[in-house]
Parts: C-alpha cells; structure tokens; sequence
C-alpha cells in the first residue's frame, strides 16, 4: 500500500518536473522580436500583434510606442549603441534615413503579390526599403454644404466668397499654416518642386512666387498663423468655417461630425495650376540590417503576415484607410460614396513622398525659413536662400554621417 502510494507521488513530481523542463524550454526558444513605431491607432497595432503572438508560438513580437517626434532619434540612438529594433513602422519619408538607420534592403519574395504597384512607388529608391501598408497622408478640401452650394475650384472663387461668409460671422478656410505639409501644396500649385531625389531645390523663382502668395491668402482670408490643430477640426466641426484644409487622416472623423453637410473638393487650383499634396505610406521597416541575422525567418513571418488579406481588411475596416493590397482596393473602390471617391482622386492626383536624403533634409529647412519669413524676418527673396543652403548643409550633414 505504501509502496504504490510511493509509487504514485514519485509519478507526480516528475510530470511535475518534465512540465517545468517543457515549458521553461519553451520559454528560451521563444524569440522576442521588438517592434518600434509611432502611429496614433496604438490599440489598433496592438491587437494585430497580440494576435500574432498568439498563433506564434514561436515568436512574440513586443511593441514599443514613440511619440512621432521621438522616433528618428530613438531609432538612430539604438542602431549606435547596437540595441536596435528588429521592425520598425513609421512613413515611408523616413526611409530617406536609410544609411542613419542601417535598413535592410527588402527582396522581392517577402512581398505579398497583393501589393499594389503604386504603393510600392512610396518605398523604392532603386532599392526596396520597406514594404507599405496603407497608402494616403494627403490634403484635400474638406466643405461645410450648409453654408457652400458649389465649392470653389480656384483662389480666386474662394476670395470672392469670402466677403459674404464674414458678413455671415462664417470664417472662409481654415488650414495649418505655419505647417510644411500644407505649404508644400501651394508651392506645387506654382510649378514648384521639392521631391526631386539628388538634391534640394528651394531657391527658385517658384518657391519665392509661392510665399508671397501666401502670405496675401492668409492676410485676405484672415487665417490667424497660430491655427493648428483646432481650427481644421475641432472649429471646423463647429461650424465657424466654411472651407478646410485637411488630411485623409480626419475623413472619418469629419464625416461623423458633420453628416449630410459634409462635402470633399479638389484643393482650389493657382492660375490653372493643381494645388497637389503630398501622400505618403505608412511602412515596415527593418533597422540595423535586421533582415540579414538569424532573426530573418521571423521577421519574414511577421512581415507576411501584416500584408495578409485578414490584417488588410480589418486596416480598411477600423482605421478607414486605402491598404496597399489589390483586392481589397478594388472593393472599396467598387462600394466607395462620392466622398469617398473624392478622396481617393485626390490620392490619385497627389505627389508621392518617396524615400530621399534631399527631402528629409529639406523638412527643417523649410520650416524654418518659413517661419523668419511670416514674421517679417526675411524677404522672400531671401527665403528661399536661407531654405536652400540649410536644407544643403542638412543634406551634407547626412551624406557625411557614418555610424560605426
């Protein structure tokens, strides 16, 4: 009796044993995998993880959340001190810091054949460095339908309805103007560039052509320069303006607020000329040649998995956005309302921000001497010097940097 009670204790402690021994291995042969981004859908990215997680029971990928600011520095902070990140997702502008963040160059048999060939446009500087997952970032003109019957094609039927919205106590536009991404609009609405890929182009008769026009529009319309976020939005939904320029990051948003009086326009055109935003993909990355360790089959994994229909579809469906698959494009195409088609057009029509030393370092500099331009500082003439030599100084400051 007291053998066989023996007996069966001794067999107990070592299941017990063999179950300690299994799952502590299994605990050291699950690779962590750490995933780095910025984006503001923090639950959203979050969920999609943990459902990885769970049906990897080899992987487990940790997310870590940077404010957007934060980010670059973060990345180029790690990728020194060899601590870097295996994934990391941001827009598709930041590859221009491909040297800074040691990216892996991406080949073609991790690419989901789903992808759209647009999209992959966003991501490719003769090289593949990340692969897109949603495409859009860009400015269209947003109206209230209340107080606008037939929305203004150009400037200049804008300036002529302005004088009747103010005597209605009805502000006419609202935009963020000391903001780069909405003056960049205006300055391709007067022929200028700024995405060429060699070098920054900001000292030109187009960029001096384009601040004078406007600082005139902001002075007629009487758009104060500390509007930010509140004005396009917040006082937009509100109903004390009538025009706003916005990004399809509030579509959803706007829609809600404003309902049946909701409209989407093309931005107003300057002497004829498209007043074309930028549009950018939000990207997955890999840092630090990542794709070249022993983590690389993980990393593919995850990868393919982000591009997978089921991860596509629920980006359409939750966050309201035009993913970079083939499929799922056509569908909302095929089921999309006029404003929804409105703001696919102007997708369509938009500049891409693709990868490129020259443009990121022209961010800075632009901002900049837009600002010593608003305040009387600089001439526009000026200006546009100031932009180009730091924007170049920038630009030399990146080629030179080596991390070791």
């Amino acid at each position: 009796m007291q053998l066989t009670h023996y007996r069966s204790h001794l067999t107990r402690v070592i299941l017990i044993i063999s179950l300690i021994l299994v799952t502590s291995s299994y605990a050291e042969e699950r690779k962590i995998i750490q995933f780095w981004h910025s984006n503001n859908s923090e639950l959203f990215w979050q969920s999609i993880i943990d459902d990885f997680n769970q049906t990897h029971s080899n992987i487990k990928i940790q997310i870590s959340v940077f404010p957007t600011e934060e980010l670059k520095t973060a990345i180029v902070k790690a990728v020194y001190s060899k601590q870097a990140p295996e994934v990391v997702m941001f827009s598709s502008d930041n590859l221009g810091y491909r040297d800074l963040f040691e990216l892996s160059v991406v080949s073609e048999d991790i690419l989901s054949p789903q992808l759209t060939a647009s999209s992959l446009e966003y991501v490719k500087n003769q090289e593949l460095l990340g692969i897109p997952l949603y495409t859009g970032n860009h400015l269209v003109l947003f109206y209230n339908k209340s107080y606008i019957n037939r929305p203004a094609s150009n400037w200049q039927e804008l300036l002529k309805q302005t004088p009747k919205l103010l005597q209605q106590n009805i502000k006419p536009l609202a935009i963020k103007y000391s903001e780069m991404y909405w003056f960049i609009a205006f300055l391709h609405g007067m022929g200028g560039e700024t995405l060429k890929l060699d070098k920054p182009t900001l000292n030109t008769a187009e960029m001096v052509n384009t601040l004078k026009f406007y600082k005139q529009l902001q002075q007629t319309l009487k758009v104060p320069q500390s509007c930010t976020y509140d004005c396009p939005s917040l006082h937009f939904f509100q109903g004390k303006y009538a025009y706003s320029i916005n990004g399809d990051w509030e579509f959803e948003q706007t829609r809600k607020r404003l309902g049946n009086n909701f409209g989407i326009a093309p931005l107003p055109t300057i002497h004829q000329h498209k007043v074309s935003s930028l549009s950018g993909a939000l990207t997955i990355a890999f840092p630090a040649q990542s794709l070249s360790n022993t983590n690389r089959p993980h990393l593919v994994e995850l990868a393919k998995y982000l591009q997978s229909e089921k991860v596509m579809r629920r980006i359409s469906t939750e966050l309201h956005v035009f993913p970079s698959h083939k499929l799922i494009q056509a569908e909302i195409l095929n089921e999309a309302d006029e404003n929804w088609k409105a703001l696919i057009s102007q997708l369509e029509v938009s500049k891409k921000l693709k990868p490129s030393k020259a443009v990121v370092s022209s961010w800075n500099a632009m901002a900049k001497g837009l600002n010593l331009y608003l305040n009387g500082t600089l001439s526009a003439h000026q200006t546009a010097e100031y932009m180009q030599s730091t924007a170049e100084y920038e630009m030399q400051k990146l080629t030179n940097t080596r991390l070791q």
